[in-house]
């Protein structure tokens, strides 16, 4: 994924916001390593991750910058 995304990022597929924050996501995405999900979250800890009305996961912690309504699921397991 990690992969995926750093070659999306380098073809302008990705917006990056502020645009200052795309040297620092480049350097981030270079160095990527796997990690353990779980081990990261604390109690009832939420993932910026939301969905679209086509189903399309979308992941942005704001909400107002994006360009259709959002929606997250209240239960995720």
């Amino acid at each position: 994924m990690g992969e995926k995304s750093f070659k999306r990022s380098q073809e302008g597929q990705v917006e990056i916001h502020p645009l200052e924050a795309g040297k620092i996501w480049s350097r981030w995405l270079e160095n990527i390593r796997d990690w353990c999900l779980s081990r990261q979250l604390w109690w009832d800890h939420r993932i910026p991750a939301y969905k679209s009305p086509s189903w399309e996961v979308v992941y942005w912690a704001d909400k107002t910058r994006c360009h259709f309504k959002l929606v997250q699921r209240e239960k995720v397991c």
